[in-house]
């Protein structure tokens, strides 16, 4: 028996995240599969597995109950294993319980599309970036509109971009205007969540394809998923030609190059797949195993461990609600205030402009009563000066008789100048009190508006200070609340679906005229073909599966 010694082990459970261990390499693979998901904390291991690429390029997935010696051989300490998705549940909303969960699925699926490993049209993709964008950026602010903060980040399958004639700026655009149309507070989780919801409608989501033979020699496509396996022709990945639910099929077993397949029922005749690669078959009978065992598994009571993982789950989730919501006031309550706010800020600038103008007015009939009220005295001075005058001529008239008549009609213009004068007087005295009476109205309005705007800064203050007090009421009827949320939830998510649908529908009319002649592979021109029947992957299982499973295995083996 070989000694055991110490081997070093790179695992890679996330892009940029590498863990390192210092292990025996008699360890098993499932031992070391499990200290890894203690590590990270991965709860919902029955999904994953760990993945390697041999010397010669070869992709496989480490077998569980091999020792890793045995397993990686000479390249134990360089080799390099990924933490990946190996088995895809039948619904992601119901099968992925928690968050770590999640964050792998949707770390790899966006992966998966945006490597071309699953086909995917360009107005799902796009839509789904946005949800990719949310769940990296959050929130959609209106400050990143104008900025190119999105344009060295791989967004979109090449394939895709290549297809429309349209930059990678106009691109980017059409994502943020999806981007900015999600409703406010849509947290990592959920974004994440509606993008894997969108990706489980694909096709190709959640298969694994395995090249194969019948009996007759046909090179064919196994697909093995969640539900059961599905049988292609060379060129078309997309459309199944044949399918079996895994409630169908009662045992599964491979020899040398052949993969027996034995259905359900007495009348049922067995069929096997050929591939010419042992390693391969063992892979796919793994493959087949660990899916049909879920299968059966989801379809039994949950397990103690699982009740408690919904329990926790759904604690969690209920909490994050109410976090949600509370947020969600609280950012209600800035935007109230911020509102309320610039009106304080518009209604104190009009006010300030009104005290300036007022200012200026007091100024100028202050100014213009000082005038008046010194030409009213000048007047008065030159009307005294000419009365003086009148007396002093009408002293001389007794003196010379010659001069009595110049003198008399002397008198007579001054005594009219003299009477425009006192006129003259009378019109500026009264200029002079009306401006006094307009100077102490402006006056008045100077301190009303001075009043005002006093008022105005202390009910700011006063605003401030509520918005820094912590608010009691957030969790008044939280029961009450939840019931609420419940009945909603369903009314929600089908408008929710109706407005992608809608949105979905927006853009591949937007993008339609822009393709570029010519550039659609095969899958494209299957799935617009699918698109124009009416046809999706669901519809298309379920018409398969209204066949008896005996003319289905005829079928298959008459590719």
């Amino acid at each position: 028996m070989p000694k055991s010694t110490q081997a070093h082990i790179h695992v890679v459970t996330k892009p940029g995240e590498e863990l390192e261990f210092y292990v025996k390499d008699s360890l098993k693979g499932n031992e070391l599969f499990d200290l890894v998901c203690r590590v990270i904390g991965l709860r919902e291991s029955y999904y994953f597995g760990l993945y390697y690429e041999k010397p010669n390029k070869t992709q496989c997935w480490l077998r569980m109950d091999k020792k890793l010696r045995n397993e990686l051989g000479g390249e134990i300490n360089t080799v390099k294993l990924y933490l990946r998705v190996e088995f895809y549940p039948e619904d992601v909303e119901q099968g992925l319980i928690l968050n770590i969960t999640q964050q792998l699925f949707f770390i790899h699926v966006k992966n998966e599309i945006l490597n071309e490993n699953i086909y995917c049209p360009a107005g799902e993709a796009v839509l789904m970036a946005a949800f990719a964008v949310q769940a990296k950026y959050g929130d959609f602010d209106e400050e990143l509109r104008h900025k190119d903060f999105l344009l060295d980040e791989q967004l979109l399958p090449k394939r895709v971009k290549n297809m429309y004639q349209l930059t990678d700026e106009q691109w980017v655009e059409r994502i943020k205007s999806l981007y900015a149309d999600h409703p406010t507070g849509l947290s990592r989780a959920e974004a994440e969540m509606e993008y894997l919801k969108i990706a489980q409608d694909l096709e190709m989501y959640g298969t694994g394809y395995y090249l194969i033979q019948n009996d007759k020699q046909t090179e064919l496509w196994l697909g093995i998923q969640a539900t059961g396996i599905n049988i292609y022709s060379y060129e078309n990945k997309l459309v199944p030609k044949v399918s079996f639910i895994w409630s169908e099929i009662k045992n599964i077993s491979f020899k040398n190059t052949q993969i027996l397949i034995e259905p359900m029922g007495k009348d049922v005749q067995s069929f096997c797949f050929i591939s010419n690669d042992v390693s391969m078959n063992r892979e796919i009978l793994l493959l087949c195993s660990g899916n049909h065992e879920l299968y059966l598994k989801r379809r039994k009571p949950d397990s103690l461990e699982l009740q408690v993982m919904k329990l926790q789950a759904n604690e969690l989730k209920g909490e994050r609600q109410r976090e949600k919501k509370r947020y969600m006031k609280e950012k209600q309550r800035s935007i109230e205030l911020e509102k309320r706010f610039k009106e304080f800020q518009t209604t104190l600038e009009k006010y300030q402009t009104h005290l300036k103008k007022a200012e200026e007015t007091s100024d100028l009939l202050a100014e213009k009563a000082l005038i008046s009220e010194e030409e009213a005295r000048l007047l008065l001075k030159k009307a005294s000066d000419l009365e003086t005058e009148v007396k002093r001529l009408r002293a001389a008239l007794n003196q010379k008789d010659e001069e009595r008549f110049f003198l008399e009609t002397h008198i007579q213009s001054a005594g009219l100048t003299i009477q425009q004068i006192l006129q003259e007087s009378e019109i500026r005295s009264r200029e002079a009190r009306l401006l006094k009476q307009e100077l102490d109205q402006s006056r008045n309005l100077e301190w009303l508006a001075s009043e005002r705007l006093l008022q105005l800064t202390a009910n700011q203050r006063l605003a401030s200070q509520m918005n820094t007090q912590p608010i009691s009421s957030f969790y008044d009827d939280e029961a009450n609340d939840k019931i609420k949320y419940l009945q909603r939830e369903r009314i929600e998510y089908l408008e929710k679906s109706h407005h992608l649908q809608q949105q979905l529908t927006e853009l591949k009319t937007q993008i339609e005229g822009l393709k570029i002649t010519g550039s659609q592979d095969m899958l494209d021109r299957i799935h617009l073909e699918n698109v124009v029947k009416g046809e999706t992957k669901y519809s298309t299982l379920q018409k398969l599966h209204a066949a008896s499973t005996n003319s289905r295995v005829q079928v298959y083996q008459g590719l």
